[in-house]
């Protein structure tokens, strides 16, 4: 087996394990990212980012123009979602979706950054990123603080 199929098999075993581990409730913990990976360019290949963390990474298209990640929340919650474009021109984009592929939600950074604030319910997500040009961005997500009870 050449190392390209092998390295899709061993991804595809490892998203079968998260799989199985999310479906049946059984709780992980993951290091923080702090520099995406080059094996996000498929949702099969995303990389998981942590509630409170960000994360830096480069894209350039046309060979590189789309990264992905996941989180996972244990309980409803409101979180920002924010994208920052570092260098480069050109249009970042966001789309968060559903374990499922339904959408929720979008922007894009033509300003130079975007963020997406979503009360969510718990569940697996996906974040998207595309670029039209080659670009290095920060990707943050975050949680609501609740305000203090009365």
């Amino acid at each position: 087996m050449d190392t390209l199929k092998s390295v899709r098999l061993s991804r595809w075993w490892a998203s079968c394990v998260v799989a199985c581990l999310v479906w049946s409730g059984i709780s992980y913990a993951a290091a923080p990212a702090a520099v995406a990976s080059e094996t996000d360019d498929t949702r099969l290949g995303a990389d998981r980012i942590e509630i409170g963390a960000s994360v830096r990474g480069t894209m350039a298209p046309p060979t590189d123009s789309v990264d992905w990640f996941y989180f996972e929340l244990e309980e409803e919650s409101t979180l920002k979602l924010g994208l920052d474009r570092r260098e480069g021109e050109g249009t970042l984009r966001m789309n968060l979706s559903k374990a499922t592929g339904e959408d929720i939600g979008d922007v894009d950074t033509s300003g130079g950054s975007g963020s997406l604030e979503l009360t969510l319910a718990p569940g697996l997500y996906y974040i998207e990123l595309t670029a039209d040009a080659a670009a290095t961005y920060m990707l943050t997500v975050a949680k609501r603080k609740k305000p203090p009870s009365r």
